[in-house]
């Protein structure tokens, strides 16, 4: 366990020290836009890409580190949006005021939106071409579709089991899925891409991701918290085991250097949940 967390907070620290520097060289909406991104969040979603870059070369690595960067960027775009009155109205976002909240409507508008755009224009520093374009396809595609995810969530009138793993498959696990892809893609080839057990992995561990955050808030009345649907923490844990052991299996299958880590970051969440620690 202590394995993962220490790379957790490894790659966080190459995360921010990277998007520190690239942001900064963006001029004033950079600078106002390290707000939301920089300190503060697990970085988990590019940790997922850098899973892959062990024993790579150091242009797959830096590429990996970019890519994940880049989803960063969008998962950041998303928590502005998402913090607006219109979307979840949250004053606090990671300890601190929100993006609007800080800085007015708006501003948390406008630099989401040039966060989403901006992730694309940092794939378009990736070392090859054609790792651009794909890559660029995986990301837009889990930008879109997280984006329907929200659409459904706001006017769903579907609250089984099956329609909130639906809604939280495209809302939260789109973009955690296309991190690993994008990471796997890097480090393997365009062969990754139709890994049956990758793509299992990937999308287990997306879901297991919310509903850990479901069981945190399970005390929150939100008809779409599965934690409160499947009748409480205790079910949603046994749950939750049931997705783990999926993915972890598909993690070993998969037969790759990696595959002990990608098993750390499943047993992280499981503990998370455990602990009942939001960090």
């Amino acid at each position: 366990m202590s394995g993962f967390k220490n790379f957790l907070t490894e790659s966080a620290e190459k995360v921010d020290e990277f998007l520190s520097t690239w942001l900064l060289n963006e001029g004033y909406v950079g600078d106002l836009c390290t707000y939301a991104v920089i300190g503060g969040g697990k970085k988990f979603r590019p940790s997922l890409s850098l899973i892959f870059a062990e024993g790579q070369p150091d242009d797959v690595k830096e590429d990996i580190l970019k890519a994940g960067c880049a989803a960063e960027l969008i998962h950041a775009f998303s928590l502005v949006h998402d913090d607006l009155p219109e979307m979840d109205g949250d004053m606090e976002r990671r300890g601190k005021p929100s993006f609007h909240a800080r800085y007015g409507h708006a501003q948390a508008l406008l630099c989401g939106d040039w966060l989403c755009a901006a992730s694309f224009r940092l794939l378009a520093e990736l070392s090859k071409p054609e790792r651009e374009i794909k890559i660029s396809d995986i990301l837009g595609k889990a930008t879109t579709d997280m984006i329907e995810g929200q659409l459904l969530e706001f006017q769903s009138e579907d609250s089984s089991v099956e329609g909130i793993l639906a809604i939280h498959k495209l809302k939260t696990g789109a973009l955690m899925k296309a991190s690993i892809m994008s990471g796997a893609l890097l480090a393997y080839g365009e062969s990754a891409l139709e890994s049956k057990d990758l793509n299992i992995y990937a999308d287990n561990i997306g879901l297991l991701f919310q509903i850990s955050d479901d069981y945190l808030d399970a005390d929150v009345e939100e008809t779409g918290n599965i934690a409160r649907k499947l009748g409480g923490r205790k079910e949603c844990y046994e749950f939750a085991i049931k997705i783990a052991d999926k993915a972890k299996e598909a993690a070993f299958n998969f037969g790759k250097n990696n595959s002990k880590l990608m098993v750390q970051a499943v047993d992280y969440l499981l503990e998370r949940m455990r602990e009942g620690n939001d960090d």
